[in-house]
């Protein structure tokens, strides 16, 4: 029999037992409490940021506009003559570059319940992988950055609204928008609903994009497989855009977009309306494969801006 003094030496065995488990359980590993072991814990690269983070950032970073523009770009609807839109274009005096800030957030978008389910495309071009990266060789052109050509903004007068996504208005330069409404027309006539997801962006915006995805890679050369540096982003020229299906907005700015029609009638129809792909698989640059970044080169202007790229 235990006597109640080694009873009691025991049971303060057992409490500090106890104690000691809950307190390792509890602390957080060396890595947490040590900043500079941080990143060993982890993975260095990290998955890129989705479409719906790019557009929430994008929201983010656009500073409000003021109620005349608000009403200005409201009033500015898409015609339902495509052919008549050129009277709908805005003609701005100030020749500095755009802000593509706007003051509402898109509204929610839900799939279509009649929208088939995704197939693989039914072009040439292979089903996605998984992952959006792909080796980095980059371009031998010194005059890139990680890849990417340096491109000037466009200027305000030169641009006009493309297409809405949600409530935002996505403006490219005017014969772009053109082209663009154009195609979006032609594609519904073949029940196909392409969108404009994002267009024109400055300088300062592209800056923020870059700076998170530079966070989530771990650096300015990962971080330029999936986004421009600012300065050499396509779309500063107000001749690219993300295109996106309304059928489908969860592929917005995914690899996924790849399956739905409106990639694949892109695929066989947009080059008649003067747009390419610019980032196919394996392209030179050695960016990651973009289903949905297309670039017009339906006039001379684009033709010479985009030539060092093609």
């Amino acid at each position: 029999m235990f006597s109640r003094r080694n009873l009691k030496a025991i049971s303060l065995v057992f409490l500090g037992l106890s104690c000691a488990i809950a307190f390792n359980a509890c602390t957080p590993n060396q890595a947490n409490r040590d900043p500079s072991m941080g990143n060993q814990a982890v993975a260095m690269v990290q998955p890129p940021m989705t479409g719906a983070e790019i557009n929430e950032r994008l929201l983010s970073v656009l500073p409000p506009l003021d109620d005349a523009e608000i009403s200005e770009a409201a009033a500015q609807t898409l015609p339902e003559d495509i052919s008549t839109s050129t009277s709908n274009k805005t003609s701005l005096a100030n020749p500095e570059p755009v802000p593509t800030a706007q003051a509402v957030a898109p509204a929610p978008r839900t799939p279509a319940p009649t929208a088939p389910p995704l197939r693989a495309p039914v072009n040439p071009i292979q089903a996605a992988p998984q992952s959006q990266a792909i080796a980095f060789s980059g371009s031998s052109n010194s005059n890139t950055q990680y890849g990417h050509y340096p491109y000037s903004e466009a200027y305000r007068e030169n641009l006009t609204i493309a297409g809405y996504y949600g409530s935002r208005p996505e403006q490219l330069h005017q014969d772009a928008a053109q082209a663009f409404q154009d195609m979006v027309a032609a594609a519904k006539q073949e029940d196909v609903k392409l969108m404009a997801v994002s267009g024109f962006r400055d300088v300062g915006i592209q800056s923020e994009l870059f700076a998170a995805q530079t966070a989530r890679q771990g650096s300015p050369e990962l971080a330029a497989r999936i986004s421009a540096p600012p300065g050499h982003s396509e779309h500063h020229t107000g001749f690219a855009i993300d295109v996106g299906d309304e059928d489908y907005p969860d592929t917005d700015i995914e690899v996924s977009f790849e399956q739905t029609p409106g990639f694949r009638w892109m695929s066989q129809n947009a080059a008649s309306y003067g747009f390419e792909l610019s980032f196919p698989r394996g392209n030179a640059q050695g960016v990651s494969y973009e289903p949905w970044h297309w670039r017009f080169i339906g006039n001379t202007t684009a033709k010479k801006i985009f030539a060092q790229a093609r």
